[in-house]
This record gives structure tokens, sequence and C-alpha cells, in this order.
């Protein structure tokens, strides 16, 4: 009798337990982290973002040419490069269709980041780059 009034006791305090716990709110735990889409059209542009979020961009390249999108002086501090550039080649058949050069970055800290990638031929040494990519990564 002691041990099944002691095994109700224990079950209907989990339930009590259970039933009172409740989450966080959203506000206590910070917002979610995002991912910025860049592209060719934010060339030169502020982008406003917090720490944690992604950035992912998009430029167009056209690696059968031997040109590419180089960051030159590694990621900018704040900033970390998340993998290795992917090369998304066209869809086409079309022999010398341009693809999509895609980099990932992640907001690392609080701080204003400016962003440059260059469009150049990596054998090319000392030749100025055939176009130049930038943002500016203000971190709130």
């Amino acid at each position: 009798m002691r041990y099944s009034s002691l095994l109700v006791t224990l079950a209907l305090s989990g339930v009590v337990t259970s039933s009172t716990v409740q989450a966080a709110p959203k506000s206590a735990l910070g917002a979610k982290p995002s991912t910025i889409k860049l592209s060719d059209a934010d060339n030169r542009k502020t982008v406003t973002a917090k720490v944690g979020d992604k950035l992912e961009i998009r430029l167009i390249s056209n690696a059968s040419t031997g040109f590419g999108w180089v960051l030159e002086n590694g990621a900018p501090k704040g900033l970390a490069t998340l993998g290795t550039p992917l090369y998304l080649a066209a869809k086409t058949r079309m022999p010398g269709a341009p693809g999509v050069q895609v980099w990932h970055f992640k907001v690392m800290s609080r701080n204003l980041a400016n962003l440059k990638l260059n469009y150049r031929r990596v054998w090319e040494k000392g030749q100025p780059p055939a176009k130049t990519w930038s943002v500016t990564v203000k971190v709130k």
C-alpha cells in the first residue's frame, strides 16, 4: 500500500512540475541569427547585421576565362569565412557561359567591417583587378 501511494505521489509531482515549466520568451533568448543574401546589385552598399548572422554573397563569375573573385587580405575583423567559396556553373550547355561564385561569412563580433572582393586571374600578379565588389557590414 505504501509503495503504490509513493508511486502516485511521484507521478503527480512530475505532472505538476512539467506543467509549470515554461519556455523563456523569445525576447529573453535574443533574436534568431539570419542569413543576409547579397549579390552584384549590392556593390558598395552598407548592410546592417547582428552577431551570429551569416552573409551569403553570390557574384557572377566566369571560371572558363580564368577569372574568379578573390578575398585579397583575408576576412576583415569581425567576420569569419565559412568554408571555401563555391562555383556554380551555368545551367546552360553553352560553352563559356558565366556561373556564380558563392561566398559565406559569419558575423563574429560588433565591428564595422569593410568586405572587399577582387575579380581577377590569380596568376596575373601586379595587375589591377578587372572588377571590385565591396560591402560595409555594420554590426549592431
